[in-house]
């Protein structure tokens, strides 16, 4: 089986990407493979691999 590669272009909260980064790397997986994991989950799971949710703080009264 042949497999081809696409890329995903994201802008993300430079302090975000430097911790998950930092914590990637304390478990040996790189950027690309835990984004490859995420997705593959999505699949298996049919759905977000957790429960989004809105922070109580953002709620406006």
């Amino acid at each position: 089986m042949t497999t081809t590669k696409s890329n995903v272009t994201v802008k993300i909260d430079t302090e975000v990407k430097e911790l998950a980064t930092m914590l990637l790397d304390r478990m040996g997986i790189d950027q690309t493979t835990a984004i490859d994991m995420f997705y593959r989950q999505i699949i298996a799971e049919q759905r977000l691999p957790f429960q989004p949710m809105v922070a109580s703080s953002s709620i406006a009264d």
